[in-house]
């Protein structure tokens, strides 16, 4: 079964064109490859949802969501430079997603912890970015993508 499809799409910045489509099949890894500036970045966002597309279409599990909302689309996001709430503490940062989704307070603290154990952070939850090291800051990027449990886990 086809997890997600890029179908014709096209975006468009200055007289950068990307042209994609391909299809990720359930319990699938696929990765994208290309030089800098090829529109890999572009691509995750576009499924993401932060990035409009000027023709084509997105279709998760078989549900067309190009024009569904960040928020709706439970797809997870690991940015390339983690993008982490420098205001927010590691335990803040990992629960986001969750507070997003109003989820009770007790289910969030619940998952937080359990995330936290599994990426062996739990040791470090009041902290705040600036306070961690890289390899301590790339986990909390991942259990924050990864605590929401999302159809689809994009690492850039």
């Amino acid at each position: 079964m086809i997890k997600l499809k890029l179908e014709h799409v096209k975006k468009k910045f200055g007289k950068f064109e990307l042209h994609v489509d391909f299809s990720v099949y359930e319990n699938e890894f696929v990765s994208i490859l290309g030089p800098s500036g090829s529109g890999k970045t572009t691509t995750l966002h576009i499924i993401a949802g932060f990035v409009k597309l000027d023709s084509g279409k997105v279709i998760k599990s078989g549900s067309d969501i190009t024009n569904l909302p960040v928020n709706k689309r439970n797809i997870g996001i690991v940015f390339q430079d983690y993008a982490l709430f420098p205001y927010l503490n590691v335990y803040g940062n990992i629960a986001f997603g969750l507070k997003v989704k109003h989820l009770p307070k007790e289910k969030i603290r619940k998952s937080v912890f359990e995330i936290s154990e599994k990426m062996n952070i739990s040791g470090i939850l009041n902290k705040y970015p600036d306070q961690i090291s890289g390899g301590e800051k790339q986990r909390v990027a991942l259990a924050r993508a990864m605590v929401v449990n999302p159809d689809v886990l994009l690492m850039d």
